[in-house]
């Protein structure tokens, strides 16, 4: 089991916010909030169908989609017209464990909503 300290995730939380209100600023926006399939289940349409709903809502709404994800997620997101305008590295400290020691993030906004992200 892994455990997180408090102190850990409060630093992460702080610093995926201060890079959206930099990329953001004040204007309002949606979240596309993690997305994750079993490998059984990949490649079958799920992660288009809940990107595709998140940016029709944002739409409906006038604003902004917004999302950070793994570059392997890229692919997907750049067909739902995300642009990336910005990206994240994490140290982790997870060797112990076996994994790698940082993590790529790559922060996207989506470009067919009438919020202008240039």
């Amino acid at each position: 089991m892994l455990y997180l300290h408090e102190e850990k995730i409060s630093s992460l939380y702080n610093l995926f916010n201060t890079n959206k209100r930099k990329i953001l600023g004040t204007r309002p926006y949606y979240v596309l909030d993690t997305l994750v399939a079993l490998p059984k289940h990949e490649r079958r349409g799920a992660g288009s169908m809940l990107v595709r709903r998140g940016c029709e809502r944002a739409d409906a709404a006038g604003v902004v989609a917004y999302l950070e994800g793994s570059p392997v997620g890229e692919p997907l997101y750049a067909r739902h017209c995300f642009k990336r305008v910005g990206g994240l590295e994490l140290e982790l400290g997870l060797r112990r464990w076996g994994d790698t020691e940082v993590m790529r993030l790559i922060v996207g906004a989506s470009t067919h909503t009438r919020a202008d992200m240039d």
